[in-house]
């Protein structure tokens, strides 16, 4: 099984040295120059002045591998025994076409790091061409901190730039549509120095910890810079501080009516082009309900060929309608632009009258914690006073099991417990597929009501009793924005993929489940110490047996009846012998499990 190792909780604000990948680790510092190159598009009408398809194989490249097991390969399946998306359905190799694969699920083997690169080989007479474009199509997906690299030379092999790609791709998550191919394309003029008679590719692939996914790659093209292209990436709403924190500015998808925030709108622009731009600024086009829009601009700056330049527009003011809003992003120059299709991203946020969220909506991956419990969740700030938080929803990812057992918590800033829910027991139909986006409403026992200006974490709290939970995820969290609860380390850690909890202020929450799902057993009371009485008034007849288990799943007390036909209304469960704590009493009938929390506490 893959696991993460996690970054512990710190409290802020403490300045890291480093930012954190999804397993805690430091991200590499690599030693060479190093460029941006995390730009998606798909250009279309380029003439290529080379390109690579791998139908006649890989004997004229060249496979070096440092580290591992891990080999760069040639397929036309992909991996077939895991869990990597594929086969990577490229223009050329798919369905009955070959392209490359650096197979770490397939070839891998759990803590034994892997380096493996392909080199290709010699690509001559470009020498009168200073502006060149790498395009390829790709599908990857991430476990932790596994790299991705293009590596350029533009002098045979000599000297190297480094372009990272795939850098914000989160943990257990691929590429956007995979197995589709995704097309990358990376301006590597910098790397050829106005042009070079001997151009060498070179893609690699590390893992530090062995047995995660795959990199598969195909199509790979040379074009030709246009004279005017802007490239716009890393685009988003809303910016948050980690050295000054502020939770107004976190990136919510879903704002909740009332807690509209004001947004600052960043986007990095670059000129891919081969001709210098003027009055390049970022354009924000806001589409919201009914079809009305707001244009806004930033400041204007000049960009030479092969530049990036960060683009702000600050202190916008979230609106109040409750709908749907689209922001059409851009980068906007004087001069014509040559390739518009890769110089556009769009957000869509809400707003909604009972719900808070930072999630995605759709289940890109999942996470849970190994054979441990946990909790899991993400952190909203709520400005305004009196709200009654009734109830948090969780997605839950494919791997979970029919029948497991999940409750939500609530904690402040400090992480005191707040609130808390009953035992809900997951039905076959609330679990997700990859690309679902059910949710499931757990009430709280007690409406909560919330402080104004009070940081709060919602998390879901796995069992492992009766079986596996498995959280969504979708979209990434800046760090210590989102954390685990850890069982087995009995500690706090932050993640820097957005878990699928949300915060839930709707007072009728929780009526259809209470009809529908099986309230069953009540006991009185529920914190006891000689004895308790739990009432089976709602329970049909059919019941086969009850079990008393501690909350590491041990058992403590259990009663199977012979003939499975019981028709008890009460049970008197005693207190003697049983340990302080927390205990899960499940009472077994014809037609499946009810749970019921109970805690024994001696009088002092």
């Amino acid at each position: 099984m893959r696991t993460s190792i996690l970054a512990p909780f710190l409290a802020l604000p403490i300045l890291m040295n480093a930012q954190f990948a999804e397993t805690g680790r430091l991200e590499k510092t690599v030693m060479a120059a190093t460029h941006s190159a995390d730009h998606r598009t798909l250009r279309t009408g380029d003439d290529p002045l080379w390109t690579e398809d791998f139908e006649n194989g890989i004997a004229a490249w060249t496979v070096a591998t440092t580290e591992g097991a891990v080999d760069w390969q040639l397929t036309s399946t992909g991996n077939t025994a895991g869990f990597t998306p594929g086969p990577l359905e490229s223009s050329s190799g798919y369905p009955a076409g070959n392209w490359i694969i650096a197979d770490s699920d397939g070839q891998g083997t759990g803590g034994l790091a892997e380096n493996t690169s392909i080199t290709s080989p010699p690509i001559l007479g470009f020498d009168t061409i200073p502006f060149v474009l790498l395009s390829f199509e790709q599908s990857f997906r991430q476990l932790n901190d596994d790299q991705t690299l293009v590596e350029v030379s533009g002098n045979g092999g000599t000297d190297w730039s480094i372009f990272p790609v795939n850098t914000s791709i989160g943990g257990n998550q691929s590429t956007l549509g995979a197995p589709a191919s995704e097309t990358v394309v990376v301006n590597i003029s910098n790397a050829l120095v106005n042009g070079s008679t001997d151009i060498r590719l070179r893609f690699r692939w590390i893992s530090d910890e062995g047995f995660t996914y795959a990199w598969q790659i195909d199509d790979i093209a040379l074009i030709p810079a246009r004279n005017n292209d802007l490239v716009i990436s890393n685009a988003v709403h809303a910016v948050w501080n980690f050295t000054d924190p502020d939770y107004a500015d976190l990136p919510y998808t879903i704002y909740l009516q009332g807690e509209q925030r004001n947004l600052h709108f960043r986007a990095s622009i670059g000129n891919n082009g081969s001709a210098p731009q003027s009055d390049v600024h970022l354009h924000v086009e806001v589409e919201g309900p009914g079809g009305s829009t707001t244009s806004l601009n930033s400041a204007n700056q000049s960009l030479a060929p092969g530049v990036t330049s960060i683009f702000e527009i600050i202190d916008y003011p979230m609106p109040q309608e409750i709908g749907s809003y689209t922001f059409h992003m851009s980068g906007v120059q004087a001069e014509t632009e040559d390739v518009p299709q890769d110089n556009l991203a769009n957000i869509t946020v809400h707003v909604d009258p009972s719900i808070f969220a930072r999630d995605g909506g759709t289940v890109l991956g999942q996470r849970d914690n190994g054979n441990e419990g946990f909790e899991l969740g993400n952190r909203f700030l709520i400005e305004e006073p009196g709200r009654l938080l009734q109830a948090v929803d969780v997605a839950l990812g494919p791997s979970t099991t029919a029948g497991s057992l999940i409750e939500v918590t609530v904690y402040d800033h400090g992480l005191e417990l707040m609130a808390e829910s009953d035992i809900y027991e997951v039905a076959e139909t609330e679990i997700n597929n990859i690309g679902g986006g059910h949710f499931i409403s757990v009430p709280l026992i007690e409406a909560l009501e919330l402080t104004e200006d009070e940081v709060y974490l919602v998390c879901v709290k796995a069992q492992i009793d009766n079986g596996e939970t498995w959280v969504g995820i979708s979209g990434t969290s800046p760090a210590q924005t989102s954390l685990i609860y850890r069982n087995d380390e009995s500690d706090w850690f932050y993640v820097t993929t957005t878990p699928m909890v949300r915060m839930n202020f709707n007072e009728n929450v929780g009526i259809d489940q209470v009809l529908s799902n099986t309230p069953v057993l009540t006991a009185q009371p529920s914190i006891f110490d000689d004895h308790t009485t739990i009432d089976l008034a709602l329970v049909p007849v059919g019941q086969l047996g009850w079990d008393l288990r501690d909350m590491s799943g041990r058992m403590v007390r259990n009663v199977t009846y012979t003939n499975g036909s019981s028709a008890t209304k009460q049970l008197i469960l005693e207190g003697d012998g049983l340990a302080d704590g927390t205990y899960l009493f499940t009472l077994h009938t014809s037609q499946g499990p009810s749970t019921l929390r109970l805690v024994h506490q001696k009088q002092r």
